[in-house]
């Protein structure tokens, strides 16, 4: 039983539950570093805590009956299920860190899907609309996530065709200038303060709430102009 924090690394280093049971428990987290694989000799794997594999691009397989009630998490590279599981409690999350690099799970045969499905972005990474992340294999389905967690910068459409199941980015939040920016009275200023990362841009309209006398911002692409007075310096 492991109820700490727990790192599988190593290359080749795969272990063998030989008729016993290896189990996470809610306190605990493993963390796997390497494309290792866990051999079945009739052993169950619990996992009531986090198991995540993170900072690889290949494939782990998980051999042993997989009961999972906590969450199973795939920051990169895949997490397989090979042999039986179950999964009616437990959560999936999947780590998005670009369009060509997210964590994906592969279930064996015909998946009962259930629980919660989650996903978190890596590294300042914001998908724009029109993105696709096939983040679950399968080879047939029944039932659906009764749960969804995602990211907020986004919206999303989550969707379960015969054999995958995959999110897609609907639209991503626009970016708000949060600096600061200097101009010399009498000079016009004119600076962006909000882009939309969509392509095309999706319609963004801007306005300004309270602002000094002859400022100005286009309501289509988010540009203030400024022509300060004297009687604005210094400020």
């Amino acid at each position: 039983m492991n109820a700490g924090t727990l790192t599988w690394s190593g290359s080749g280093t795969n272990f063998y539950i030989n008729q016993g049971t290896l189990t996470n428990l809610a306190a605990g987290t493993i963390t796997i570093t390497a494309d290792v694989s866990a051999n079945n000799y009739f052993g169950l794997f619990g996992n009531a805590g986090r198991l995540t594999k993170a900072g690889t691009s290949g494939i782990t397989t998980l051999l042993p009956t997989f009961v999972n009630t906590g969450t199973l998490d795939s920051q990169s590279g895949i997490i397989s299920l090979a042999g039986t599981y179950t999964l009616t409690k437990g959560t999936f999350n999947f780590g998005l860190n670009s369009l060509l690099n997210y964590g994906q799970i592969n279930l064996a045969g015909s998946a009962t899907l259930a629980g919660t499905v989650s996903a978190n972005l890596n590294n300042g990474y914001i998908p724009i609309a029109t993105n696709v992340f096939t983040v679950l294999n399968y080879g047939s389905k029944s039932g659906i996530f009764t749960n969804t967690i995602l990211p907020f910068a986004d919206a999303w459409q989550t969707n379960y065709t015969t054999t995958n199941f995959t999110l897609t980015a609907l639209n991503a939040r626009p970016i708000l200038f949060t600096g600061s920016t200097s101009v010399k009275e009498l000079t016009t200023m004119a600076t962006n303060v909000v882009t939309d990362l969509d392509v095309p841009p999706q319609g963004l309209t801007s306005s300004l709430v309270s602002a000094p006398n002859g400022m100005s911002i286009n309501p289509a692409t988010g540009v203030v102009t400024w022509t300060p007075a004297q009687t604005n310096s210094p400020s």
